[in-house]
């Protein structure tokens, strides 16, 4: 876990917008390019930068709140459905939420000394941002909208559910289950090709 702390415009980030074509034609000689691609290849790099770290993704959630069901949703299709070569944590059935994320965190640590963590979790951004994926270089910070949380993890990847104005809960509970479904799968796919 990184314990520095960098200024909100030295963060890495990249925006991808939701609901885009798996493939959109981009040359004239008929190469397909993949929208996609420039997220997937960023986090591969830095997954290869990382070494010979074991890989673990961390998913932050719960169902109980629509917005905030985003992480449980991405851990339960990485091991139900796309069955990556990673160690993922926070499913639909095991949780890591607020009220038990310093244990599970605690135990994580103890069991993957050293490992790469990818944090997953969802977010409240501005108007234009809402439905984007941002990658993170510098983890997440779960349980954020409480403000009760430190920053986890070595990557971070925020699905943005809604946007960020008024009370946070309200905007969490809003959200329709299958526009988070939707925007889960999006992340799913997407680390399911990073860690390929």
């Amino acid at each position: 876990m990184r314990k520095t702390k960098r200024k909100q415009d030295e963060i890495e980030k990249i925006y991808i917008p939701s609901q885009l074509p798996s493939c959109v034609s981009e040359s004239e000689s008929g190469d397909e390019y993949d929208p996609l691609a420039p997220f997937v290849a960023r986090m591969f790099n830095d997954i290869i930068e990382k070494g010979d770290r074991e890989i673990v993704v961390v998913c932050f959630g719960t169902n109980a709140i629509s917005g905030d069901s985003l992480g449980p949703s991405v851990g339960t299709l990485l091991t139900k459905k796309y069955d990556v070569s990673a160690f993922v944590y926070g499913t639909d059935e095991a949780q890591i939420n607020g009220k038990n994320m310093r244990e599970w965190l605690a135990f994580i640590k103890s069991v993957h000394k050293n490992a790469l963590f990818v944090a997953v979790d969802a977010s409240l951004g501005n108007k234009d941002k809402v439905g984007q994926i941002v990658f993170r270089d510098d983890g997440v910070c779960p349980s954020g909208v409480t403000g009760k949380s430190e920053r986890f993890g070595d990557i971070g990847v925020l699905g943005i559910v809604a946007r960020n104005q008024g009370d946070p809960l309200m905007q969490l509970l809003t959200v329709s289950p299958v526009y988070v479904d939707n925007l889960a799968n999006e992340i799913a796919v997407m680390l399911k090709a990073a860690l390929a």
